[in-house]
C-alpha cells in the first residue's frame, strides 16, 4: 500500500514537473521573441539617430558655409573697389 501511493506521488510530481517544464520553456521563447524585438528595434533607433546626427552635421556644414559667403563677398568688393580706385588713380 505504501509502494502505491509513493509511486502514486512521484508520478503527480513528474507529471507536475512535466508541466512546469513546459511552462517555462513557454516563458523562454516569449522572452527571446521579445529580446528580439527590442534588439531590432534598438538596431532601428540607431539607424535613426546616425540619420539625424548626419543631418546635423551637414546643416552645421551649410550654416558655415551661409557664414563664409557674406565675408567672401566683402572681401572680393573690396578688392575690386581697391583696384577700381587704383585704375582711377592712373587715369
Amino acid at each position: 500500500m505504501m509502494e502505491e501511493e509513493f509511486s502514486e506521488k512521484l508520478a503527480e510530481k513528474v507529471t507536475e514537473q512535466k508541466t512546469q517544464e513546459e511552462q517555462y520553456r513557454t516563458q523562454i521563447a516569449a522572452l527571446e521573441k521579445e529580446l528580439s524585438r527590442v534588439r531590432k528595434e534598438l538596431e532601428e533607433q540607431k539607424k535613426e539617430q546616425m540619420n539625424v546626427a548626419s543631418a546635423l552635421m551637414e546643416a552645421v556644414r551649410y550654416k558655415d558655409e551661409l557664414q563664409q559667403e557674406p565675408g567672401q563677398k566683402c572681401r572680393k568688393s573690396a578688392r575690386n573697389g581697391r583696384k577700381n580706385w587704383k585704375k582711377g588713380q592712373k587715369n
